[in-house]
C-alpha cells in the first residue's frame, strides 16, 4: 500500500527564520500604526531621561514611529535614526519575502556566520547603537 502525503504548498514558509522574515514587516507596520493612534495622555515617558537629563538610546522612538506613520520619513530619521532605519529595513525585507512567496521564488536561507564574522557584525551593531545614542545626546532629542 502506498503512502499518501499531504500536498505541500510550494510558497509556504518552512522554517522559523522564514516565518520571522515574513512577520517582521507587518509587526513593524503594526507598531508604527499603533503609535499613530495612541492617545496623547498615555504617551510613554523615559525614566532614564527624567532621572539623568540625558536621553536613553531609544529616546524618540515613539515620536519616530508617529512620524513614520504620517509618512514624514526625514523627520522620523532625525528623531531616532536607528529605529527609523531598522523599521524601514524590516518592512522592505519583509515585502521582498512576501513577493518571493507570491512568485514562488526561494526565500533567502539563514546565513551561517563564522565566529569571527558574528563578532564583527555584533561590534558593528553595538557601534551603531552607540553612535545613535551619541547623536541623541548631542542633538538634545
Amino acid at each position: 500500500m502506498s503512502r499518501i502525503s499531504p500536498p505541500r504548498l510550494p510558497f509556504a514558509a518552512r522554517t522559523p527564520g522564514e516565518i520571522a522574515l515574513l512577520a517582521a514587516g507587518p509587526a513593524a507596520a503594526a507598531g508604527v500604526l499603533l503609535a499613530r493612534w495612541w492617545p496623547s495622555p498615555l504617551e510613554p515617558f523615559c525614566l532614564f531621561h527624567r532621572l539623568t537629563g540625558l536621553p536613553c538610546f531609544t529616546c524618540g522612538a515613539f515620536r519616530c514611529a508617529r512620524l513614520l506613520a504620517r509618512g514624514r520619513l526625514g523627520e522620523a530619521w532625525l528623531a531616532q535614526p536607528l529605529l527609523a532605519t531598522v523599521a524601514l529595513a524590516a518592512v522592505a525585507l519583509s515585502a521582498c519575502a512576501w513577493l518571493a512567496l507570491a512568485f514562488r521564488l526561494p526565500l533567502p536561507r539563514r546565513l551561517r556566520l563564522t565566529r569571527r564574522a558574528a563578532i564583527v557584525w555584533g561590534a558593528i551593531g553595538a557601534a551603531l547603537a552607540v553612535a545613535n545614542w551619541v547623536y541623541l545626546i548631542v542633538t538634545g532629542r
